[in-house]
């Protein structure tokens, strides 16, 4: 009779077994996605942005939110490596054996959570009628302070 033997550590390789660009550049893409439904359906319909279009004051605004584009690529960088840095030194401390490679994607796919609430947040204001103001908006962070 054969036995069933299951190996965790090798179910794990399977399961992130993917190439690290690939997911990078579909997460930075969902994320510009984002940003610019953000811009197009729901801040241009603010009033105040409205009022502001109308005086053509716009301009530092566009400057702004358009670097935006840019420095998402940047950010998440910055996000995945932070994060999978200090998961890394709590794994050394604990005696656990895991590569930052590893741990790099993992964070990766643990993206995907952060990038369904934006995706929440974006239908909420779509969908709900209503003319938002900048402070609901707000209240949507995740970053506020």
């Amino acid at each position: 009779m054969a036995k069933f033997t299951h190996n965790s550590a090798r179910s794990f390789e399977n399961w992130f077994n993917f190439q690290i660009s690939h997911i990078f550049a579909l997460i930075s893409l969902l994320y510009i996605c984002i940003l610019f439904l953000n811009r197009v359906f729901i801040l241009a319909d603010i009033a105040l942005f409205e009022i502001f279009k109308e005086r053509n004051q716009l301009s530092l605004f566009n400057f702004l939110y358009g670097s935006q584009y840019f420095i998402t690529l940047i950010w998440l960088v910055w996000k995945f490596s932070v994060t999978a840095l200090i998961l890394w030194m709590g794994c050394f401390m604990f005696g656990y054996k895991v590569t930052y490679h590893a741990l790099w994607k993992w964070v990766m796919c643990c993206e995907i959570i952060f990038i369904i609430l934006e995706l929440i947040k974006f239908l909420w204001f779509f969908l709900i009628s209503g003319d938002p103001n900048y402070n609901e908006i707000l209240a949507f962070s995740l970053y506020r302070s």
